[in-house]
């Protein structure tokens, strides 16, 4: 729930492509010294969107989420390393928290042709090993009998791979304001008529080419 783990913290943080998701915390934690190392984190290191397909039609709250044909996927350039996600605990009331202790590896990728087979500067990811287990990435687990196993069975790594990425495309910057789930990331629309009148001049064309 609140990861402070410095060894944990110090491989996060040599890390070019990372995002870590925990449940929403306590005010009062933000300004102890581990929330300061994870506002750090979070600030200086992050997920690259553009690499994952499945938040490639994600935008912030911020930018407007009506898209013509024009439009080439989001503008931000990487997620930061630390997310929330879900209710934040006030008073003693209790909230659903997220209680999966996972972690997926894998290699970038590049390649200059698209997925359609176009010229594009593409990066992807190819995930490699998951990791399952009971600890909580928080330096008291160390400390207590927990289990864990390493596996690069391909339904487990495409089951982490969709289970992973879901619970960022509802996260929140680290240090949500909100009490309540409040998703930074949200789907485009699409400008239905801007895309029938791209695609009419896209035909206009081919006839004037004699095609």
């Amino acid at each position: 729930m609140w990861m402070d783990d410095p060894e944990l913290l110090a491989v996060i943080g040599q890390m070019a492509n990372a995002c870590v998701v925990v449940t929403k915390q306590a005010r009062n934690k933000y300004n102890q010294e581990s929330g300061k190392q994870l506002r750090a984190l979070a600030s200086n290191n992050g997920l690259m969107q553009s690499a994952y397909w499945e938040l490639s039609e994600l935008v912030p709250t911020d930018q407007p989420r009506l898209v013509g044909p024009s439009w080439s996927g989001p503008d931000t350039a990487q997620i930061g390393a630390v997310r929330e996600v879900g209710y934040r605990k006030v008073d003693n009331h209790l909230v659903p928290i997220v209680h999966a202790k996972m972690l997926l590896l894998g290699q970038m990728g590049w390649t200059d042709e698209d997925p359609v087979g176009g010229v594009a500067d593409y990066s992807y990811f190819i995930p490699e090993c998951v990791w399952i287990g009971s600890a909580n990435f928080t330096k008291s687990s160390r400390k207590s009998l927990e289990m864990g196993m390493w596996t690069s069975d391909p339904s487990l790594l495409a089951a982490a791979r969709t289970w992973l990425l879901t619970l960022i495309s509802i996260s929140e910057p680290f240090g949500a304001s909100a009490d309540d789930p409040s998703p930074e990331l949200l789907p485009v629309e699409y400008d239905e008529a801007a895309m029938i009148d791209a695609m009419h001049e896209l035909w206009d064309d081919s006839d004037d080419d004699g095609r």
